[in-house]
């Protein structure tokens, strides 16, 4: 994971709120940033408190090959009819 030194004061602030002295072992929620190094690097975005187990590596590296194949808005027009009926069948009313 990559941290910025001008990210520190939020990872501080949002351990501080959990009265968590120690990061060491705290899970975290990443977000790739494809503008860091040379094909992008996994930045903090919040601790994951309600969890007390991290996801498996093969989770993040399926994650992580799927931001990388990407989907168009193209893909995404076409599936929204799927996409909503499935919601929907999942929250009916």
């Amino acid at each position: 994971m990559y941290l910025p030194r001008e990210d520190w004061p939020k990872v501080q602030a949002a351990a501080s709120q959990h009265d968590q002295v120690s990061l060491e072992n705290a899970i975290v929620e990443c977000r790739w940033d494809k503008h860091v190094g040379t094909g992008g690097r996994w930045r903090f975005m919040r601790f994951r408190w309600d969890k007390p187990n991290a996801n498996f590596v093969d989770v993040a590296k399926n994650v992580q090959q799927s931001i990388r194949d990407g989907v168009s808005k193209e893909e995404l027009i076409k599936w929204a009819v799927d996409i909503k009926a499935g919601w929907r069948k999942r929250h009916p009313k």
